[in-house]
């Protein structure tokens, strides 16, 4: 079982762990994503000269910024995983195949296989482009990709008066004079992800403010979901075996 740390440090990679202010939509219902323990966490498959495939921890950062080594990845996050259907996929040139398109876990083989499906019941929650950072960095949010039947904003992050402000502030920042104010980001974040560190920090300080009640609740949703897997593991190894 993670620590409520590692459950919320994961909650954080996971938002930047791709471009998802490019992938997903800004507004609800978003893409489901899969939340699940995964053994071999941050490790790599790779095939030796004699053709049988074996997995290996993975010692240096990968190609990909979200590819933490292993041991810094356990340490930070534990043995957790993730799916979205979203996203661009990245296939590393060592053989490991991509795993973050579908739920699923290496079995010792080094095979991949799909959860059962009480664990992707439990664990699958609806994200939006909120949930990254670099998405208050972005002025059209108010003519990209709007949902047909209008906009669903959760009450709990504002409701309607929140999207009205929101399309205001991009309308702001398209005008030809308009500068943007900078503030320091999350020194977690920027520890996490140096490499796309300025990126983040370009965000627009307003838009975030905006942003920022809804990326918090489905942070939330983040952290039940592994709550709910994790429950649902217990139950179901804590059954008595009939003999």
């Amino acid at each position: 079982m993670p620590t409520a740390e590692q459950i919320e440090n994961f909650a954080n990679y996971v938002s930047h762990a791709h471009s998802w202010y490019k992938h997903l939509p800004l507004f609800p219902p978003g893409e489901m994503f899969y939340f699940f323990r995964d053994k071999y966490a941050a490790c790599d498959v790779v095939e030796p000269q004699n053709g049988v495939a074996k997995i290996v921890k993975r010692t240096e950062p990968g190609f990909h910024y979200s590819d933490l080594p292993t041991e810094e990845f356990r340490t930070r996050v534990g043995c957790l995983g993730f799916s979205c259907v979203a996203g661009t996929s990245v296939r590393l040139n060592n053989g490991s195949p991509p795993r973050d398109k579908l739920p699923t876990v290496l079995g010792d083989d080094a095979v991949l296989y799909r959860l059962p499906q009480e664990i992707t019941d439990a664990g699958g929650v609806s994200l939006t482009a909120v949930i990254h950072t670099l998405s208050a960095a972005y002025d059209y949010w108010d003519t990209w990709k709007l949902p047909e039947g209008g906009i669903q904003w959760p009450e709990e992050s504002g409701s309607e008066a929140t999207i009205t402000k929101i399309f205001d502030r991009c309308r702001e920042m398209r005008e030809p004079n308009f500068k943007r104010d900078h503030q320091p980001m999350d020194p977690l974040i920027l520890e996490t992800y140096p490499k796309v560190a300025p990126h983040l920090a370009s965000s627009d300080p307003i838009l975030r403010e905006l942003f920022e009640p809804e990326q918090r609740r489905q942070t939330r949703e983040i952290i039940k979901a592994i709550d709910r897997v994790y429950n649902a593991i217990r139950l179901t190894y804590s059954k008595p075996r009939i003999r």
